[in-house]
């Protein structure tokens, strides 16, 4: 993916992004799949080259939301979620971003 197909990407996904929050209220809190349905909806084997990233998009909008227990919905009591607000997802992609472990050379040396 070079610079040009990751911007067109990037602004797909949080399109995506919006589109979910705003019709969470309107989903069920937990889904309505049996157990094991994912697996029947897979590939048998991996795909030979690599897929455009709107049809991985399109698949996880297709095969992973339906299966999800939507924490961020205003009918889940269940725990208090943490990393789902608009401000930690962009948090998130800046920092992966930049590639930098939260170390510095200090921390990897020791005397015996």
């Amino acid at each position: 993916m070079d610079i040009e197909a990751f911007r067109k990407a990037g602004y797909a996904a949080i399109d995506r992004i919006c589109d979910y929050y705003s019709t969470l209220q309107g989903r069920p809190v937990v889904p309505s799949v049996q157990p094991g349905f994912l697996t029947n909806a897979l590939p048998t084997s991996p795909p030979e080259v690599g897929e455009d990233f709107e049809v991985i998009a399109d698949d996880f909008q297709k095969l992973i939301i339906p299966g999800l227990t939507h924490w961020q919905h205003p009918s889940f009591f269940a725990f208090f979620p943490t990393a789902g607000t608009f401000e930690s997802m962009l948090g998130d992609l800046l920092s992966s971003s930049v590639s930098n472990p939260g170390f510095n050379a200090s921390s990897s040396t020791y005397d015996d």
